[in-house]
């Protein structure tokens, strides 16, 4: 599946009038998703394109970011747990 199939599926069809916007919309998506990796978030394109539909659809950013960071800390722990049991 290309980038193009994975953001058409993150983005609310609804919001999408026409092809400049997709474009626009794309852009966007790939601006941020690079912002993430600059930053080390460990997101990778389709989950910012989570995270930015979350957010327009109204959910608060900061408890976002607090949630992820915490699946990330379990992810990293059970990661942990299985190499100590090896």
């Amino acid at each position: 599946m290309d980038s193009a199939e994975e953001v058409s599926k993150t983005i609310d069809s609804k919001n999408i009038n026409n092809n400049t916007t997709y474009a626009r919309l794309l852009t966007d998506l790939t601006v941020l998703h690079e912002m993430a990796t600059v930053l080390n978030t460990g997101l990778d394109r389709k989950t910012v394109g989570y995270c930015i539909s979350l957010c327009e659809k109204g959910a608060n950013p900061e408890a976002l970011a607090t949630i992820i960071k915490d699946l990330q800390k379990q992810q990293e722990n059970k990661k942990k747990e299985t190499n100590n049991k090896q």
